[in-house]
């Protein structure tokens, strides 16, 4: 059994259509050289729909999340992947921080966090920037889609 300190493959957002969703429609906060977006997507499982989306909603944890930076910024892949490591390895440190906000069971939490400065940030800027979104970026969100959650 993994622990609650893990980041399983379905945490990870994936797929472009899922993807494609998220930074279309969903809300966008900045934060110190980070860009967030989060998106509550509801799925109907009917026979049209693709077999993943209603794992997903069956599954235990009913967010997903996907943790990048741009490549126009950073062109070696060693600093991108070092980023990256960071975002992966604050957010799982903090991801215990989302048990305040339920989400219901037909909708899926998309979150999006990626790096936007122009420097390889340390691991405390990266915390930081997590944990302030963990906290007061997503009670924000919920307060302000509050009646489109309970739809």
């Amino acid at each position: 059994m993994l622990g609650t300190n893990s980041f399983p493959k379905k945490e990870r957002l994936c797929g472009d259509t899922l993807i494609g969703i998220l930074f279309k429609k969903g809300t966008k906060y900045y934060q110190s050289g980070f860009l967030f977006y989060a998106y509550l997507h509801k799925i109907e499982c009917t026979d049209d729909t693709d077999m993943f989306e209603c794992e997903q909603v069956i599954s235990v944890p009913n967010f997903s999340v996907i943790l990048t930076t741009r490549k126009r910024l950073f062109k070696n892949a060693v600093d991108r992947n070092k980023i990256k490591r960071l975002l992966k390895e604050s957010f799982r440190n903090n991801k215990i921080l989302m048990q305040n906000y339920v989400i219901p069971k037909d909708k899926l939490l998309l979150l999006g966090i990626i790096y936007v400065g122009n420097e390889v940030p340390n691991y405390t800027n990266c915390d930081k920037a997590v944990k302030y979104f963990l906290t007061k970026g997503l009670s924000s969100f919920f307060t302000n889609n509050d009646e489109k959650i309970n739809r």
